[in-house]
């Protein structure tokens, strides 16, 4: 499209995505498969988190930078966490998951590829050139690419069609080349600590030859993969120990500022500084980079706490997915989809994360933990269990 609309009013998709959601929702209240006894304690403590951090602008000590950012992002925060879990109802809707990423995700993929105009960690498009100051955020899409990537691995295909091996490769390959197009290091590095965990996890750290020799086959190959692209582009310094060195030493000075702020005022230790506290110049003058250092900074010990029981839930409930038989193989694929993206935002939130931009990383969680729930419906079911790795046979 040659209109500046879509950049101008970006927020209506949230408003959009929430609609159809409600849609959807209404849709299965008149199946009567509408139960808010999917709201499991992931999910509550979530909402609880958010409502903390809500509740932290009036002491928060950037009150202006707190409230437009809640204004900016709280559609978001209310699809993402409060209404979209919620769809998944049932353990037919659970498969869902991973197939709509793949089939909404790819076409998203390959259109940016083909027609992005990437230059050093930026990516310009017909709309962004014709609003002044705009760009687009590549490593948002490196995160897309890589989420997307990791439900192709996981996606389960039919056995005995060659092709759809080699197409799962060759699309795991493009999801890389577009991460490296973004420059994106973490989200890479996540990409492949998160399949390489939980395709070990779910087989229950029992591999045999033949699936550890295609893990490893599979983690080698994307790797040289991303070296051979990203030593051919202008983002080779990306990878230099100067510039790793360089933005460590950044991300450490963000975390003892907000720290050293945190730990200077007693009342803070126990609420924190409030919600984007750390946008204040006296403090780091933007967002931390880093969620829990975040989150007991700004909402302090009682935000860090809310926060770990949500980690200690989900994994709990990951615990109880992976030690069970009694998933079919498209609930298992998007069990592991699932753990494996978690594990990927988890690690993103580590070096370039923030509390309301973490809403498909807390979604995650909350969908993970819902399984033992859905498992638990009444249904006949066969036990299933299979290597999660994908096979060429």
């Amino acid at each position: 499209t040659q209109s500046e609309w879509f950049v101008t009013n970006h927020q209506l998709f949230y408003v959009i995505g929430g609609l159809l959601c409600i849609v959807a929702l209404y849709a299965q209240y008149q199946k009567q498969q509408l139960s808010l006894g999917v709201i499991n304690k992931t999910h509550r403590y979530y909402l609880l988190l958010y409502g903390w951090s809500l509740l932290s602008i009036f002491w928060s000590v950037s009150a202006d930078d707190s409230i437009a950012r809640w204004t900016a992002l709280a559609p978001h925060v209310i699809v993402a966490v409060g209404v979209a879990p919620l769809t998944i109802q049932t353990r037919a809707d659970l498969k869902t998951v991973i197939y709509g990423v793949v089939i909404l995700g790819l076409p998203v993929v390959f259109a940016t590829i083909f027609v992005g105009n990437f230059s050093f960690r930026s990516l310009e498009i017909e709309t962004s050139r014709m609003v002044e100051g705009n760009i687009n955020n590549p490593l948002m899409l490196a995160r897309f690419a890589a989420t997307v990537g990791t439900a192709i691995y996981f996606l389960p295909l039919p056995k005995g069609v060659q092709l759809f091996s080699f197409g799962r490769y060759v699309t795991l390959a493009i999801c890389a080349y577009l991460m490296v197009k973004a420059g994106a290091r973490g989200e890479f590095l996540g990409l492949l600590v998160g399949i390489a965990t939980v395709s070990v996890a779910a087989t229950r750290f029992k591999l045999d030859a033949k699936n550890t020799i295609s893990l490893l086959g599979l983690l080698i190959a994307v790797s040289v993969l991303y070296y051979v692209l990203e030593t051919q582009t202008s983002l080779s310094g990306r990878w230099s120990s100067e510039q790793i060195e360089r933005s460590t030493d950044f991300r450490l000075y963000m975390i003892t500022q907000l720290l050293s702020a945190w730990a200077s005022s007693p009342v803070a230790w126990l609420f924190g500084l409030g919600t984007s506290a750390s946008y204040s110049p006296q403090i780091i003058g933007v967002y931390c980079h880093n969620v829990p250092v975040e989150i007991i900074g700004e909402l302090g010990l009682i935000g860090l706490s809310i926060y770990l029981t949500c980690l200690l839930y989900t994994l709990a409930s990951a615990r109880a997915v992976f030690s069970s038989n009694m998933l079919l193989p498209d609930e298992f694929s998007a069990a592991q989809f699932l753990a494996a993206t978690s594990i990927l935002g988890i690690i993103i939130s580590m070096k370039a994360g923030a509390l309301l931009g973490s809403q498909e990383l807390f979604m995650t969680h909350i969908l993970l933990a819902s399984i033992p729930i859905l498992r638990s419906q009444n249904r006949t079911v066969t036990p299933h269990y299979s290597s999660p790795l994908p096979s060429s046979k």
